[in-house]
């Protein structure tokens, strides 16, 4: 799984998790929310009730999405890209 679809599970799985916007977050609280709502509901469940909770109240889905996105940034900082290293070139015999 891509780093990009990996955040992206993380985040819709918090969304959904039973963790509150005023609950005291630690590191080990994110990450078994998010492993509690995987396992529960699968992560295309979590994007379907991401899906239906913006359908059905979308002025308290964006501050939640808002508030779950910085969580995860701060448990699961995203690392860099690095390029790959490009081979050592030889000289060319003349």
């Amino acid at each position: 799984m891509s780093p990009a679809c990996l955040d992206t599970v993380r985040v819709e799985a918090l969304f959904v998790s039973d963790v509150g916007l005023f609950d005291t977050l630690t590191p080990t609280t994110v990450h078994n929310a998010v492993l509690d709502s995987v396992r529960r509901y699968g992560p295309r469940g979590c994007s379907e009730r991401v899906a239906a909770e913006f359908d059905r109240r979308p002025e308290r889905a964006v501050p939640r999405m808002s508030w779950v996105r910085g969580a995860i940034r701060a448990v699961y900082p995203v690392r860099p890209i690095t390029p790959p290293r490009k081979p050592p070139t030889s000289p060319i015999a003349a």
